[in-house]
C-alpha cells in the first residue's frame, strides 16, 4: 500500500531522535556521584549539575528530531 512512497529518511531521523532520547533519559537517571560539575546550588538538597543540562538538552533534540521525522511523514502522505 505505502511501498512506492516509503522513505527512509523518516526511519533514520526517527532512529537518531529514539536514541537522543534514551540518552538524555540516561544522563538525567545518573547517580549524584557521576553527575559532574556543579553549576547552581539551590538548596542543601538540591542542585543543578553539568549532566542535568546535557539530559535537558539531549531531550531537546530528541523530540526536534522525532517532531521532524513526524512532519516529513506528513508531508510525505499529504501530497
Amino acid at each position: 500500500m505505502l511501498a512506492g512512497r516509503y522513505n527512509p529518511l523518516v526511519v533514520v531521523v526517527s532512529a537518531i531522535g529514539l536514541m537522543f532520547l534514551l540518552l538524555g533519559l540516561l544522563a538525567l537517571a545518573l547517580p549524584i556521584s557521576t553527575e559532574g560539575t556543579l553549576l547552581w546550588e539551590l538548596s542543601s538538597q538540591r542542585a543543578v549539575h553539568l549532566m542535568d543540562v546535557i539530559g535537558l538538552l539531549l531531550l531537546g533534540l530528541g523530540l526536534a528530531l522525532t517532531w521532524l521525522s513526524s512532519r516529513i511523514w506528513n508531508r510525505q502522505l499529504l501530497p
